[in-house]
């Protein structure tokens, strides 16, 4: 083989799509939230190694199996600290009550809060989130419970 098909356009082109395909990967396999890339028939064929420290599941326990094997579960893990929220979650869903749940990004707050409407007597009504994180701490009550005319918030600047 000459020189000039090792550098030819197509030869370049495959090498540059080899580096993204690897940069891509890399840049998946190190994104802290879970990637899962299913196929056109549902079945996993990625997931990222934020799976691991998420479920506690390695990447090769899931790749291959079907959403479908996953219908019957609301939420997968190995972990006792996740076990034991599931539990104290499914004890929660029955109080009518409102629930707090806080935490870290990405700790699954809204995958627990799901859960808990989906088991609890509450399940045909509505349920919404609020990241508290989103709205400023000194507008958050008014936001949240309302305000009366004449009871808004003054902002006085120190001199």
């Amino acid at each position: 083989m000459d020189n000039k098909s090792h550098n030819s356009p197509s030869s370049k082109n495959q090498n540059e799509n080899n580096l993204n395909k690897d940069l891509l990967k890399t840049i998946l396999d190190n994104t802290y939230n879970e990637i899962f890339v299913y196929d056109d028939n549902f079945k996993v064929i990625y997931v990222n190694n934020a799976c691991k420290r998420h479920y506690g599941l390695k990447p090769s326990e899931i790749i291959g199996k079907t959403l479908w094997d996953f219908k019957d579960c609301d939420i997968i893990t190995r972990s006792k600290q996740m076990q034991d929220s599931i539990k104290l979650a499914k004890r929660a869903a029955k109080v009518d009550s409102t629930i707090l749940i806080q935490g870290e990004s990405g700790t699954g707050k809204g995958l627990l809060a799901k859960y808990i409407h989906k088991v609890s007597e509450r399940k045909e009504n509505s349920m919404f989130t609020i990241n508290c994180a989103a709205i400023p701490e000194d507008l958050i009550e008014a936001e949240l419970f309302g305000y009366s005319p004449g009871a808004q918030i003054v902002l006085v600047k120190k001199v």
